[in-house]
């Protein structure tokens, strides 16, 4: 009962995280922000050598620059943790996401298409301090975000994935499959404030679905409920669920 229920945990933190992906263009400077106007401005060489997303990975609801980081603050149940994200490899049509936060880090990548921007994998982790569990991709559909000319109160898509799961230790290894599926829509448009600044005109995506895993022979189900803010020019500014399975916060702190 206890690999289960860390493994069911370890999979919705990680669903909440799978839209944790922002980025920073210049042209949306938010209002009474003191981390964005106390950061110092890149120098010439940096902006020169920086790769800017183009092609169809280009959105301003998701701008990506490989010389910015966008940190964040995460709160759930009393415990407060530290999340950072930076991206590489940006091309026309793909783009790395680097995932850190303390003692691990996670590469996601991403593909870029005529419908949207689409995590080509749910996650790759390795949670270290309590068992080892590896998650494996069987497949993928849908979109995880619009293209920027989608961006519209009222529009609707759909996220879902087939997983499977391995959880290692010193028997033999378990293993388990899921599937994860999201229904996701623009629902208002609305000023959203965090320690990075106010931005009054920020889209709320609200985010509804189930996580099922068959654990050793047992199917387990666990709603996802949540909501993420994004503003045009930089990205997600907050994701928060006060749904009883797992409430959380997490909140951009600064983008440097």
């Amino acid at each position: 009962m206890g690999k289960r229920l860390f493994l069911i945990t370890s999979l919705f933190i990680l669903s909440t995280l799978l839209l944790a992906a922002c980025g920073n263009s210049a042209g949306a400077a938010p209002q009474e922000s003191e981390a964005s106007s106390s950061a110092e401005a890149p120098s010439t060489t940096e902006q020169d050598t920086a790769t800017q997303a183009t092609g169809l990975c280009a959105n301003e609801y998701f701008p990506l620059r490989s010389d910015k980081t966008w940190k964040y603050i995460i709160t759930s149940d009393n415990t407060t943790s530290d999340y950072s994200i930076t991206f590489k490899d940006i091309t026309e049509t793909s783009f790395t996401a680097v995932q850190t936060f303390p003692n691990l880090t996670n590469e996601v990548t991403w593909q870029c298409g005529e419908n949207g921007i689409l995590s080509s994998s749910f996650a790759n982790m390795n949670f270290t301090s309590a068992a080892d569990v590896s998650i494996d991709t069987i497949n993928v559909d849908g979109i995880t975000l619009p293209p920027e000319s989608d961006w519209a109160e009222g529009n609707i898509w759909d996220t879902s994935y087939t997983i499977q799961v391995t959880i290692s230790n010193n028997d033999a290894p378990i293993q388990a499959e899921g599937t994860i599926n999201l229904s996701n829509k623009i629902a208002s448009k609305e000023s959203v404030s965090v320690p990075a600044g106010t931005y009054p005109d920020s889209f709320r995506v609200d985010s509804t679905g189930e996580m099922i895993i068959d654990l050793m022979g047992t199917q387990t189900s666990m709603p996802l409920v949540y909501s993420t803010w994004y503003v045009k020019g930089v990205g997600m500014v907050k994701s928060a669920s006060s749904d009883a399975n797992l409430t959380y916060d997490m909140v951009l702190s600064s983008f440097e």
